[in-house]
């Protein structure tokens, strides 16, 4: 025969203090006069104590030692006399150089017979990963709508440029010029905005697998817009040959430094800010959305070429962003932008 035990609870005494202990959220008591009952390990993180007895005695005290305790002071002092003794609050403050956002909830205990109160409890909320967040997301906004802005104000430019016959918008001034017309208010909202140039792909970290896999996407893009020269022409087109044709060494080695560079702040702007500033908006974790609509905008950027020039700078952004997003950094994805953009003007696809 045998006898069924019922499981043992555990004494009130023994729980409470165990689920208090165990609460993400930090948890402070007082009683009537101030003292503290009981604080957590997740509140003395918050707070910025290594331990419990740092905080011992009466919260006035703690709050002499720390100003920037002054506003949870202030909501337990409220509670007092809030219509129903509980006050949510939310309080900004520093532990050294790092800055916290905390959700204060104060209420007061009072004994339900004679209502005279019995202390305070204070439960404290770190949402400071959420407010970086958040923060991050309208910083990026701000650069998806400065760039909207910008493909407007450079599609009237070019629209001026063309109908009064201002500049030759294939001549290389004027594509440094459209650049340079992008780059210094995104440069300067970067700067403003203090991101980190590893957050624009300015990095060299996993650099030997982007040159790798750049150099290998280049020549594969080569072939193809070799192939392609051949299927839309009769005859291969010289395209640049003939202009290269008269120009020195020297010259022709200066022209490709300088598309090279133009090619490396094109990335900068297209993959390292719009493509990473639409992620970081939209929150898109697999990163497609950004990277098809990145792709649409930077070939719009270039809709003064025409159609085609729009259709191909989409569709090439669309693998310059995967390549991206693959690596990291702007080295692979620049190889790329460089080698297809020489070998697509010297065949006269664009």
């Amino acid at each position: 025969m045998t006898a069924t035990i019922a499981p043992q609870k555990p004494p009130r005494d023994m729980l409470f203090p165990a689920i208090v202990e165990n609460m993400r959220d930090g948890v402070l008591a007082f009683d009537k006069n101030g003292n503290l009952i009981t604080a957590n390990h997740p509140v003395c993180e918050m707070l910025g104590f290594d331990d419990p007895s740092q905080l011992a005695g009466t919260f006035a005290e703690m709050v002499l030692m720390r100003d920037e305790l002054w506003e949870i002071n202030e909501a337990i002092v409220d509670s007092m006399y809030a219509a129903n003794n509980v006050v949510t609050r939310d309080v900004t403050f520093r532990i050294g150089r790092e800055e916290r956002h905390v959700v204060v909830r104060t209420s007061m205990l009072r004994d339900e017979g004679s209502g005279q109160p019995l202390g305070v409890v204070v439960i404290l909320s770190d949402v400071s990963e959420k407010m970086r967040s958040l923060r991050e997301r309208i910083e990026f906004g701000h650069l998806v709508v400065l760039f909207i802005g910008l493909l407007g104000l450079a599609n009237i430019v070019t629209l001026f440029v063309q109908t009064y016959d201002w500049f030759n918008v294939y001549s290389t001034g004027f594509a440094w010029a459209y650049l340079i017309l992008i780059t210094l208010p995104v440069a300067f909202t970067v700067w403003h905005l203090k991101l980190a140039p590893s957050q624009i792909g300015l990095t060299v970290k996993g650099w030997r697998r982007a040159v790798i896999e750049g150099a290998a996407a280049s020549v594969i893009a080569i072939a193809v817009i070799y192939a392609l020269s051949h299927l839309l022409h009769d005859d291969t087109v010289p395209g640049e040959q003939a202009a290269m044709s008269t120009m020195s060494v020297g010259m022709v080695i200066l022209s490709r430094c300088g598309y090279a560079l133009h090619s490396l702040i094109q990335e900068v702007m297209a993959r390292g800010v719009l493509q990473t500033s639409l992620r970081r908006l939209l929150d898109d974790q697999s990163g497609v959305r950004s990277l098809l609509v990145a792709s649409l905008i930077f070939g719009l950027f270039h809709s003064h070429f025409g159609l085609m020039a729009v259709a191909v700078t989409a569709v090439s952004g669309v693998v310059m962003g995967a390549l991206y997003m693959r690596h990291g950094n702007l080295i692979g994805v620049t190889i790329l932008h460089v080698a297809a953009g020489i070998a697509a003007f010297q065949l006269g696809i664009l």
